[in-house]
C-alpha cells in the first residue's frame, strides 16, 4: 500500500475519488478543563471547518 497526499485523486473500481480531512482543535483551559468539554469544543471547531470548505460536485 502506498501513501499519497490528499491532493491527488484515488482510483477505486474505475472511480476517481478525492479525499479530504477536517480537524478540530480545543486547548485547555481556554476551551475547557474536563475531557467532555474539550471533545465538545474540538467537535464544534471541526464542524465549523467543514462548513467553510467549498463543496465541489461533478
Amino acid at each position: 500500500m502506498s501513501r499519497r497526499p490528499f491532493t491527488h485523486p484515488i482510483e477505486i473500481l474505475g472511480h476517481s475519488l478525492v479525499v479530504s480531512a477536517s480537524l478540530g482543535v480545543a486547548i485547555a483551559p481556554k476551551d475547557g478543563q474536563c475531557t467532555n468539554d474539550l471533545i465538545m469544543h474540538a467537535d464544534l471547531a471541526m464542524y465549523r471547518a467543514n462548513e467553510s470548505l467549498p463543496r465541489i460536485l461533478p
